[in-house]
């Protein structure tokens, strides 16, 4: 029996193989379109969000600029009330204390009379004899001696006439301390008859002479060794109270600052006649103005509604008196600062919410001096400000290049 090969497909089954091969094809690239329709809508919703979490407006506002210049003669006062010009001030101080080594210069001359006694002899008479102050003694070196006061030699059975005179030499020197043996003559005898019968047998030395310069600590000296510690710790004084307090108070003129002495010695150097030591106790006074009380004034002479770009302000003053005992002082104030218009932020935003640019912009320049306004969103732009106020920044800017 033979076999019968069949090799070609009823019509009705060959659509049906074929409805089974391409009908699946298009089902499975139905829902691959529907799924990338599904994730684009949902990448959109999530951008969308995103971009409304991010979504915000920049308003830079470039003010009209003004050069504000003015001086003004103010009193400062640290006490009491104050009136329309006056600024309330405040005396800083600091006590400095220092102890330091100075030369001495200047000299001066120390002299002495070499001051003795003579042993005084006569051999002439039996009886004693008197003789007067400033009776005159001469040594065999030709050194002149006075008698310092009036005296008697006994009569030459006496004591053998002998008696100690003191005296003192005629001039400053170390020539007159002369050897303990020299002898004398009394010169008020000469041409008499005793002349050389009452002699100076031997000397005894009480006290040296001399004449010598030697350092001196005068006035010259002292003021000068306190003139120098005063301007050193004025120095140090004014530093230490600009460090301290110069974030808060305005210290920069020398003339607002005053030292006081309170308590000076000057000491002898122990085994140095040539230096000195000086101790000094002072107090740094300083009558200043708080920085926050100088704005306060600035906000009373400058235009109302105006205020001022800190970084511009320029302030120079002097002092032309100072009372620290009263606590006050006057100054000579030039101020000089770029002002602009006063810009309440808060109430801006409030005006300018939910507007478009153009709407903005005419809503911001209205009743204000400004040069240019530039609107800004992001992360991309629409023309229209922010809706919610806490999303608007307001910038003022002031250098446009």
């Amino acid at each position: 029996m033979e076999t019968r090969v069949v090799d070609i497909y009823p019509p009705e089954e060959e659509r049906k193989s074929e409805e089974a091969l391409f009908g699946g094809k298009q089902k499975k690239k139905k829902k691959q379109s529907k799924a990338i329709l599904y994730l684009f809508l949902l990448f959109f919703l999530l951008g969308g969000y995103f971009y409304y979490l991010n979504y915000e407006t920049r308003v830079i506002i470039y003010p009209e600029v003004e050069r504000f210049e003015e001086e003004r003669s103010v009193l400062i006062k640290a006490l009491g009330p104050l009136d329309e010009e006056e600024i309330r001030g405040v005396v800083l101080s600091k006590t400095i204390s220092r102890s330091e080594e100075f030369p001495i210069k200047e000299r001066k001359l120390l002299e002495e009379k070499t001051r003795g006694e003579i042993k005084v002899c006569q051999d002439f008479s039996e009886a004693a004899r008197s003789y007067v102050e400033n009776t005159r003694f001469i040594s065999d070196e030709g050194k002149l001696f006075y008698a310092t006061e009036a005296f008697t030699l006994p009569g030459r059975t006496e004591n053998e006439g002998c008696s100690f005179v003191s005296v003192v030499a005629a001039q400053t020197g170390e020539e007159y301390n002369i050897p303990s043996d020299s002898k004398f003559a009394l010169p008020g005898l000469e041409g008499t008859e005793v002349y050389g019968r009452v002699k100076g047998e031997e000397f005894l030395l009480k006290k040296e002479g001399y004449s010598k310069e030697v350092p001196y600590l005068g006035e010259g000296d002292m003021q000068e060794a306190e003139a120098k510690m005063t301007e050193d710790l004025l120095d140090e004084g004014i530093k230490e109270i600009k460090d301290e307090y110069g974030d808060e108070y305005i210290l920069e003129s020398s003339s607002q600052y005053i030292i006081e002495i309170e308590e000076r010695n000057f000491n002898e150097k122990e085994d140095d006649e040539d230096h000195f030591i000086f101790e000094i106790e002072t107090r740094v006074k300083a009558i200043a103005i708080s920085r926050e009380d100088m704005n306060r004034f600035i906000m009373k002479i400058i235009p109302e509604d105006s205020t001022w770009r800190e970084e511009t302000k320029d302030i120079s003053y002097d002092f032309s008196r100072i009372d620290f005992e009263d606590q006050e002082a006057r100054a000579i104030i030039n101020f000089s600062l770029d002002l602009y218009e006063k810009i309440e932020i808060d109430s801006l935003k409030r005006d300018i919410v939910g507007l478009d640019f153009s709407d903005a912009k005419e809503e911001i320049e209205k009743d204000r001096a400004i040069r240019d306004i530039i609107l800004k969103t992001s992360p991309f732009g629409l023309s229209s400000i922010a809706t919610d106020m806490s999303r608007i920044n307001v910038n003022l800017m002031f250098d446009k290049n």
